[in-house]
């Protein structure tokens, strides 16, 4: 009878072995399991296959600060270009921009990389970018030269509606380095179509064109 009841205690130490193993390690995988599932649904910053290209245009001004030749106190002209975008938060940006003052005419030519967060609920998303790139500089009485520009702004969009401003600094090398002010302020208004073209799986990328094709 000792023997008997020994091995009975024996098989039930056992038993509850295996079970609070057993228990344990269900719990492990259910946890295991919601954490990927958590993972999964939220949608990756950086994605193989997105591709988007975000065009704008409006107009574009800037204030003169005392440049010789500039007849009024602000430059104004307009603006264009275009943001590739491969990763959802990051782009490569072109841009084209023509202003002028009385007598002085303004040619930039800029590109550089620009951070772009997602369109949020109220069609609303921000931007800041670093562009550098050549200014051309002339006049109507055959004053002409050329140099370095270099902006760091920011601005947001408000569904096709876009609104930034720039800090500018000019670095021209000819003999209007010494009166043509080299700092100034820019501000940029007018319309953007976010256009989204593989990879759209969320509305705050654009305009998801893949479904037109």
């Amino acid at each position: 009878m000792p023997a008997i009841r020994l091995s009975i205690w024996y098989l039930t130490v056992a038993g509850l072995t295996l079970f609070v193993d057993g228990s344990a390690q269900a719990q492990t995988a259910r946890s295991g399991a919601s954490v990927t599932s958590s993972f999964e649904q939220q949608p990756p910053l950086i994605e193989e296959g997105f591709r988007a290209l975000d065009l704008f245009g409006g107009w574009a001004v800037h204030n003169a600060n005392g440049s010789e030749g500039a007849t009024e106190d602000v430059f104004k002209g307009w603006g264009l270009g275009g943001t590739v975008r491969f990763i959802r938060w990051l782009g490569l940006t072109g841009s084209l921009a023509r202003t002028s003052s009385g007598d002085l005419r303004l040619l930039q030519f800029l590109a550089g990389p620009t951070f772009i967060g997602p369109y949020g609920e109220l069609g609303i998303r921000g931007f800041a970018h670093v562009l550098g790139g050549g200014v051309s500089a002339s006049s109507q009485d055959g004053f002409s030269e050329s140099g370095f520009q270099l902006i760091a702004g920011a601005g947001f969009d408000f569904f096709f509606f876009r609104m930034q401003v720039d800090y500018t600094r000019y670095n021209l090398d000819g003999p209007a380095s010494g009166t043509f002010a080299k700092n100034q302020v820019r501000g940029f208004i007018g319309g953007v179509a976010p256009l989204c073209f593989r990879g759209c799986q969320r509305a705050q990328d654009g305009i998801d064109l893949t479904r037109k094709q």
